[in-house]
């Protein structure tokens, strides 16, 4: 049985997000293990913001020192959703540790 400890998942507030924040909670409780929740989100009309866009947080998730990522496949609809979708992609050809992504 792999040693999970630490669960990453990003949010987006989607469908897709809180079915994966669903799953990475009921693994959490059968690994004994925490939850590291990021919310993600593209941010058109900010003029000053600190944020965690979709490109700075794929980059970021297959680099930490999660054990897992539970993420879903498909982010909010339009633009937003080729912008997510193409980030787990990313991140699941780069992460160094499993990714679990859901589909809702």
């Amino acid at each position: 049985m792999p040693d999970i400890k630490r669960i990453l998942c990003p949010l987006d507030f989607s469908d897709a997000s809180r079915h994966a924040i669903d799953h990475a909670i009921a693994m959490a409780r059968w690994y004994d293990a925490r939850i590291a929740g990021v919310h993600v989100f593209n941010p058109t009309g900010f003029t000053t913001a600190v944020v965690a866009t979709p490109a700075y947080v794929g980059e970021e998730m297959t680099t930490g020192p999660e054990d897992l990522i539970a993420m879903g496949t498909h982010g909010v609809g339009g633009f937003e959703h080729l912008v997510l979708g193409s980030v787990t992609e990313k991140v699941v050809r780069r992460a160094a540790c499993p990714v679990l992504t859901l589909r809702r």
